[in-house]
């Protein structure tokens, strides 16, 4: 995927495309604005900002915000350690998406900062969608009907080697047309070696799917091989 780096005043965009001056003028001019609070189960603190962007579509623009305690004294600023946050799912997302996993494309990421930065990613609007969360509170019947899908999806993470660790129902989109999308790839997802199947073993943790929370170790990973649709099914359950 063709990656372009621009500097747009004191931004520094990558993109996947070229982007004019006046596509980067209206996102970042959307980047200074104060998302709102988000009011859902799973939902985030802030709500992602939309807008439709000239000659390309809807977009969503999704603001990296600090967690834990120290979220109370630096809402926003992050430390520059390799490559940053927005690069690093910006590229996470190309990769899944090659393989097969339903996830936004990305457009592009933004940093304003050197050692210290924001950042931002924007990515291309999934339009009419819900999340599972929401799905399960409009329609039970539906989002239980979209468990094949969705376990389809997180078999495909299993079968590439890829565990998203931030995989819950507030992180699982559905369209109009009942499509499954994995969003947040943010410190999530890892490219990672998967231990062989084996029965034996009391395993090591490893986290592969959280909802609130769902962790899973080995002998977990071992039963989701045999029966791949079970977690989906916890995951679901506590909802609808």
């Amino acid at each position: 995927m063709l990656n372009i780096e621009t500097i747009y005043h004191s931004y520094r965009v990558g993109s996947s495309i070229p982007l004019s001056k006046d596509q980067m003028g209206v996102l970042v001019q959307h980047l200074k604005m104060t998302p709102s609070t988000t009011d859902t189960a799973l939902g985030g603190r802030y709500k992602s900002i939309s807008v439709n962007l000239t000659n390309y579509g809807p977009v969503t623009i999704k603001k990296y915000w600090r967690g834990g305690l120290i979220r109370h004294l630096n809402r926003d600023t992050h430390v520059r350690w390799g490559p940053t946050r927005p690069q690093a799912e910006f590229d996470m997302l190309n990769r899944v998406r090659k393989v097969g996993i339903k996830a936004p494309e990305p457009l592009a990421y933004v940093i304003r900062g050197g050692p210290l930065y924001q950042g931002w990613l924007v990515m291309q609007q999934i339009e009419n969608a819900h999340t599972l969360v929401e799905l399960c509170k409009l329609d039970p019947a539906g989002a239980r009907a979209m468990m094949d899908r969705i376990g389809h999806q997180v078999s495909l993470l299993i079968d590439n080697q890829i565990y998203h660790t931030d995989l819950h129902p507030g992180n699982v989109l559905i369209d109009a047309d009942g499509a499954c999308y994995m969003v947040s790839a943010t410190m999530a997802a890892r490219h990672c070696q998967i231990p062989a199947p084996s029965m034996a073993g009391n395993g090591d943790g490893i986290r592969l799917l959280r909802a609130r929370p769902l962790n899973l170790g080995k002998n977990d990973l071992d039963a989701m091989a045999a029966n791949r649709l079970a977690p989906v099914g916890s995951f679901i359950g506590g909802l609808c």
